[in-house]
């Protein structure tokens, strides 16, 4: 058999990003890994300046929100994982995405504030 743990705190993947090269036909592929019935906000952002929002998350990136969108709002199924590609917009190189998960934990009562991932950060190749 196969013991399948879920990550605690959540876990952000973004493909490629080690040592951090996108290509924009590619897109960008997210895999976020968390325990089932979490929701996830996928967020990306160009900025590597925090944003807090007191009492709701802290983020990492998105320049105090200015610069953070969210790309998806999933449940976390029954595998413990959600993964998407997106397609991206034509970018110049060097441009960098970074992307963060903030999380809603069903194991407690999905309460504020939200737990955050790790960061992942891209850079556009071509």
């Amino acid at each position: 058999t196969l013991d399948v743990v879920a990550n605690v705190p959540p876990v952000l993947d973004m493909l490629n990003s080690d040592p951090g090269i996108l290509l924009q036909i590619n897109g960008l592929t997210l895999t976020v890994g968390s325990s089932p019935g979490d929701v996830v906000y996928v967020i990306a952002s160009p900025s590597a300046v925090p944003t807090s929002v007191p009492g709701l998350v802290d983020l990492a990136i998105g320049n105090n929100g200015s610069t953070a969108f969210i790309l998806a709002t999933p449940t976390i199924g029954a595998s413990g994982i959600f993964e998407k590609t997106f397609a991206l917009p034509p970018l110049p190189p060097g441009f960098q995405l970074h992307a963060q998960a903030a999380v809603l934990l069903g194991a407690n009562g999905y309460a504020l504030p939200a737990t955050t991932s790790n960061v992942q950060t891209g850079t556009i190749l071509f």
